[in-house]
């Protein structure tokens, strides 16, 4: 790892006691909330080392013994993006393994030196991480603590390999979320909710949820909840919605958004089921900003239904002021329960108050088989579904579900607002139904139009027309000449009306993700402030859907 060495210390020497002559440790790397770095050399194999070695103040027996089992057990997985562990070992009062010293930033040191990084190297960094997720996760090892302090990029190739493997979990027991000292276990910016929460079943879509923390602070720069406190930053994680990555990174494409978005869902049911279906999302998630990628994840994001979420809200909170009352009593002073506990009433009460209003009652909010996402009962359109029509629109089809997600999520967040706000808009329905037609007719033709295009090869007729050309003058010469220049204006008719069809296409498309997108920031937001943002971008799906915005 790229560091700067720092002196020696009573740590390292004790390590270099405890490891004999067959190593010779050289400079302390750096120090973790539970292990120190060591840069070594291996004498009898003549290679370059890092020995990770855990703290003093946690070289009780219990934690040595669970430091050494996970970390045999890490020992035992290969993947191209985990770190190899090559041994194991344990003396003079210390535990501690050896691994490959990377010759690379850890994605720390890279975003405090370029901010965020490419849309590719991002998708990559997520991609390889997963992959080394899934290896790890199918072995029945979770991480708990991915964030870019664990993840390098090693070598010229820039690699990607995930570090501290079942680490975390090693230390903090059997799931607990404080260990005997009042540690939390992980770091609080990259915990999910449950994690946070303290709760005992924290399951690998904890590491789903951390990795697309660090994808969010990758394409962003900057993390999805920020708070001056502790409380603070776990009542955000519990309450604010998940905040856009397309908002904040304009080029970013929208299945890349979309799968880190659905990492970070509030509820574990609502991530990635896995990390394999996570890699399989990513995969098809391309660096172009054409919404037509892997519409899988997009269609996984649609909010969930307000009594779902005022139930995870409320479990949320509970679990945030038990954990906050367990800090206290290892502390022996009360300073954070009884806040925790008042705020918490507070913004239960208020939430159920605004749902109250909307027409929900308490049944509607306690009752999931009451989670239609409407006090009518209504259920909205099934995001992503195939319909008949869509065989009619081969390649096209991808993209009028497109169409479809972005029109179901913007219908159910406006049902979301408040009954008053919901009162400020002009009517969206309607139009979004005229532009998903529109949509749908224009994919329908341009699919049509390929095929039309394809019954003919514009070089077949180039040489044919050369031939007869070639050929002494005669009557059905000539006919078959003219035959041919027709066919040949008609493909060029035909390539400028797909053109014509592909632009009208993507007007379509983006219209509609405009309207999604001003519809989200007046989440965050409110609707007043974005209100001419959500004027101007009806204005214009209308336009679109009545084709008077042009080609």
């Amino acid at each position: 790892m790229t560091s700067s060495p720092l002196p020696p210390d009573a740590l390292g020497e004790r390590l270099q006691r405890a490891l004999g002559d067959d190593y010779q440790v050289r400079d302390l790397l750096g120090r973790g909330g539970f292990a120190a770095v060591y840069a070594a050399t291996d004498r009898r194999l003549r290679r370059d080392v890092a020995i990770k070695v855990l703290r003093e103040d946690l070289d009780a027996p219990v934690f040595r013994e669970r430091f050494r089992r996970e970390a045999e057990a890490v020992a035992g997985l290969r993947h191209p993006h985990i770190i190899p562990i090559y041994a194991v070992g344990e003396a003079e009062g210390l535990a501690w393994f050896i691994m490959p010293l990377i010759r690379g930033d850890t994605l720390r040191q890279r975003l405090r030196r370029d901010g965020e990084l490419t849309i590719a190297l991002a998708r990559r960094v997520m991609l390889e991480a997963a992959g080394a997720l899934a290896a790890a996760h199918r072995a029945g090892l979770v991480h708990r603590d991915i964030k870019p302090d664990n993840i390098a990029l090693d070598g010229d190739d820039e690699r990607v390999i995930v570090m501290d493997f079942g680490i975390a979990k090693a230390l903090g027991g059997d799931g607990a979320g404080l260990t005997a000292t009042g540690m939390i276990i992980g770091t609080p910016e990259y915990m999910s909710p449950e994690q946070a929460g303290g709760e005992g079943a924290v399951d690998h879509r904890a590491d789903l949820y951390a990795l697309g923390v660090v994808g969010f602070q990758l394409l962003t720069g900057e993390l999805p909840y920020r708070a001056t406190s502790l409380p603070a930053l776990l009542v955000k994680q519990m309450t604010e919605p998940v905040p856009s990555v397309e908002r904040r990174r304009r080029d970013c494409p929208a299945p890349l958004a979309a799968a880190i978005e659905k990492c970070l869902a509030k509820l574990p049911d609502e991530r990635w089921a896995s990390a394999e279906e996570l890699v399989r999302a990513l995969e098809g998630a391309t660096t172009s900003s054409t919404p037509t990628g892997v519409l899988a994840a997009a269609a996984a994001t649609v909010p969930a239904s307000p009594g779902r979420r005022f139930r995870a809200l409320a479990v949320g909170l509970f679990a945030v002021s038990v954990l906050l009352l367990a800090i206290d009593a290892l502390d022996g002073r009360i300073q954070f329960a009884p806040i925790a506990f008042l705020v918490s009433a507070f913004i239960v009460a208020a939430s159920y108050g605004r749902l109250w209003s909307e027409g929900y009652g308490w049944r509607d909010l306690l009752d999931a088989r009451r989670d239609t996402g409407h006090p009518s009962g209504r259920v909205t359109t099934v995001v992503g579904e195939n319909t008949p029509a869509d065989a009619a629109l081969g390649t096209y089809a991808e993209a009028l579900r497109s169409a479809r997600y972005d029109r179901t999520t913007t219908l159910s967040l406006i049902e979301q607002l408040p009954r008053a706000e919901r009162a400020l808009l002009p009517p969206v329905a309607g139009v979004l139904d005229e532009l998903l037609a529109e949509t749908a007719e224009t994919a329908r033709r341009l699919h049509a139009l390929e095929a039309r295009s394809a019954a003919s090869d514009p070089a077949t007729l180039q040489s044919r027309s050369s031939g007869l050309r070639a050929q002494a003058p005669s009557p059905m010469r000539d006919r078959t000449l003219t035959m041919i220049e027709r066919q040949r204006a008609t493909l060029e008719d035909l390539q400028t009306r797909r053109e014509q069809a592909s632009r009208r296409l993507e007007a379509c498309l983006n219209a509609m993700q405009n309207v999604r997108f001003e519809v989200e920031h007046a989440h965050a937001t409110g609707v007043q402030d974005a209100l001419v943002g959500i004027r101007l971008a009806i204005e214009r799906a209308s336009e679109c859907a009545h084709h008077t915005g042009g080609q």
